[in-house]
C-alpha cells in the first residue's frame, strides 16, 4: 500500500526543489488530494487528470428499497458518491503481458 506519508517522499526525491522538505511535500500532496475532494464532492466537478483518469460525482435520488429484515420497504435519502474512470495511461499498465504479469 502506498501511504501519503511514501507519495511525499517520492516527490521529494523526483523533484530538486531547494527548500523543500517532507513537511512541505506532505502539504502539497494534501492540498492535491483536497482540492480533488472539494471539486468533486462540493462543487459536483468532474476532476480529469489526463492519462491518471477521470473522478466523476454522482448524485443518487431519493429512494425506497427493500428492507430485508424489516420485511418492508424503506426510503433512502439522496446521497452523493464519485466514480472513477481510469485513463489510457493508466489502463495500459493494468493491461497484462504474454506471461499474465
Amino acid at each position: 500500500m502506498v501511504s501519503k506519508k511514501e507519495l511525499a517522499r517520492i516527490l521529494l526525491e523526483t523533484m530538486d526543489i531547494e527548500g523543500y522538505n517532507m513537511k512541505g511535500a506532505q502539504r502539497a500532496i494534501d492540498r492535491i488530494f483536497n482540492h480533488i475532494m472539494f471539486k468533486v464532492a462540493i462543487d459536483l466537478e468532474k476532476v480529469q487528470i489526463r492519462g491518471f483518469g477521470t473522478f466523476k460525482p454522482v448524485v443518487l435520488p431519493e429512494r425506497e428499497v427493500w428492507h430485508p429484515f424489516k420485511k418492508k420497504k424503506v426510503k433512502v435519502p439522496i446521497s452523493r458518491k464519485v466514480k472513477f474512470k481510469p485513463g489510457s495511461i493508466f489502463r495500459e499498465y493494468l493491461k497484462l503481458d504474454d506471461n499474465g504479469e
